[in-house]
């Protein structure tokens, strides 16, 4: 035999375990292909909180928590809200949306002029004068 003193009853519940899957292992691969299911049927944006929601209206009993780990083991997040974060090198590449035009006061005696993003995307504030209202164009 070997140095190694193991339980027979130890040996044979690893090898078991080996041999066939766990109930958990069994469960988790039903449970992705409904979650995979649940977020591709709309449109990639569910989040964890929804799809266990749904997959309780369809009447499989299942925790939040197990949904977030097995969305995690299947590398799918929902659409994440809020604000995007403009970065000095969005600023410098001008990687803005199409037709996003932003009016600025330029630095040459408070002119205001309509341009598309630089580095400066924001009216500046006059020394002792406070904000510089920027005229309305014409013809609007």
């Amino acid at each position: 035999m070997h140095d190694c003193k193991i339980a027979p009853s130890t040996y044979y519940a690893h090898r078991k375990r080996q041999a066939t899957p766990s109930a958990r292992t069994v469960r988790d691969s039903g449970l992705k292909e409904l979650i995979r299911e649940v977020f591709e049927s709309n449109y990639r944006v569910y989040g964890a909180r929804k799809i266990w929601r749904e997959l309780n209206r369809r009447g499989h009993a299942v925790a939040r928590c197990t949904v977030e780990r097995l969305m995690r083991e299947l590398d799918i997040t929902g659409a994440v809200r809020g604000k995007r974060v403009i970065t000095v090198d969005d600023l410098r590449t001008g990687s803005f949306g199409a037709g996003l035009r932003i009016r600025y006061v330029g630095r040459a005696g408070g002119v205001c002029r309509d341009q598309w993003p630089r580095l400066r995307p924001y009216c500046n504030t006059l020394p002792k004068v406070g904000t510089y209202q920027c005229p309305a164009p014409a013809g609007t």
